[in-house]
């Protein structure tokens, strides 16, 4: 009888310990390189925000299983531990910037747990970090004029007060402009009055900066003016 409690004693004892060995959660470790667009200055003060998520799921709200926050830095090393039952083809992982309280940049598509051994995460500008680039001074050099191709140094500098400066390939230039979301209108447009060979690429393009009246960073983070149909007229890329 003592051999027999002996053996479900044992019997008992092996299943536990198979129990607690299906239940021990698993790690996942993920690291790489992160890689911003070079225009998006990031601060010292940001936190880069690494959540992981449960693809199984409908409900969105139900679908983040951790989140974890560090200090702003170009290489990530994360790890998470997720129960058990989940499978790796089930999860994702989702990656983005916070500065100053806006979510300046994320990546453009979630990490599937199978890709964890990529050397580095890519990411994109959010309308956020758009629209705060546009309210900073930055520096635009001209590449396309109404769908051409631009040959002539043309360049666009915005303060960030109002003020907007710059080389009209020949002659310098300066105006006062206004920005409403993404309504932009130029105002007080002077240049100086040197005679150069290639006056016309000169006189096109001032004429062409009265025509604007949208101003907007695209996909490839460059600098769009264009008309009242939103069509562009003028392309910079930043210098």
């Amino acid at each position: 009888m003592n051999k027999l409690y002996l053996l479900v004693f044992v019997a008992i004892a092996f299943f536990m310990q198979g129990c607690s060995q299906l239940q021990r959660p698993k790690e996942i470790a993920l690291s790489g390189q992160v890689v911003v667009p070079k225009i998006y200055n990031i601060s010292a003060n940001a936190k880069l925000v690494v959540s992981l998520r449960d693809d199984r799921l409908q409900d969105v709200s139900s679908r983040l299983i951790a989140t974890k926050t560090y200090p702003w830095s170009d290489n990530l090393q994360v790890h998470f531990f997720v129960p058990s039952h989940l499978k790796l083809s089930d999860l994702s992982i989702h990656v983005s910037v916070i500065d100053q309280g806006k979510r300046l940049l994320l990546n453009d598509s979630s990490i599937s747990a199978n890709k964890f051994g990529l050397s580095e995460v890519k990411l994109i500008a959010t309308e956020a970090a758009k629209q705060s680039l546009l309210l900073a001074p930055s520096q635009w050099q001209l590449v396309r004029v109404d769908g051409k191709p631009n040959l002539s140094l043309v360049t666009l500098n915005l303060d960030g007060e109002r003020s907007l400066t710059g080389h009209s390939n020949c002659n310098r230039y300066s105006a006062q402009y206004s920005l409403e979301q993404h309504d932009f209108t130029i105002a007080k447009l002077i240049n100086s009055k040197r005679f150069c060979p290639q006056m016309k690429q000169e006189i096109n393009y001032l004429k062409a900066l009265k025509r604007v009246s949208n101003l907007r960073i695209n996909n490839r983070d460059q600098l769009v003016l264009a008309d009242d149909n939103n069509k562009p007229i003028l392309i910079f890329r930043h210098k």
